[in-house]
């Protein structure tokens, strides 16, 4: 699959709490549809490497967000939603013709922050 199955979710929207749709080809991680009760999104291995704005607006509650073995260059601050608590990264990504692993697992640092999305917005990875 390379869009959201944004149909699909809307109809899941009252009940769905964790959505794993990792192995997917999104490149471009499109905008979720409202999921209110979604706590739980894991998007590892799905090639994303660049995130729209709004991706999250819609996504109110969501606690833990999985983007493993993607290909970022930064962290994208779309991921950055105020709900968050655990973010996982981890995976390989090109640095100057070389892969690079990177691991970055970020759990509960959020809790102390207004607003995650007042982290800074150009954080590199390397």
């Amino acid at each position: 699959m390379n869009e959201l199955p944004t149909d699909l979710l809307l109809a899941l929207n009252e009940t769905l709490e964790e959505l794993d749709l990792s192995g997917n080809s999104f490149t471009e991680l499109s905008a979720f549809p409202s999921l209110g009760n979604l706590e739980t999104l894991i998007l590892d291995d799905c090639d994303i490497d660049s995130v729209v704005d709004e991706a999250f607006d819609q996504v109110t509650n969501l606690k833990s967000l999985s983007l493993q073995r993607n290909r970022f260059s930064e962290i994208p601050p779309q991921v950055l939603v105020p709900s968050l608590v655990c973010l996982k990264l981890r995976g390989f990504t090109e640095v100057g013709g070389k892969l690079a692993d990177l691991k970055i697992q970020v759990c509960s640092i959020f809790k102390n922050f207004a607003s995650p999305r007042s982290v800074n917005k150009n954080v590199s990875l390397f």
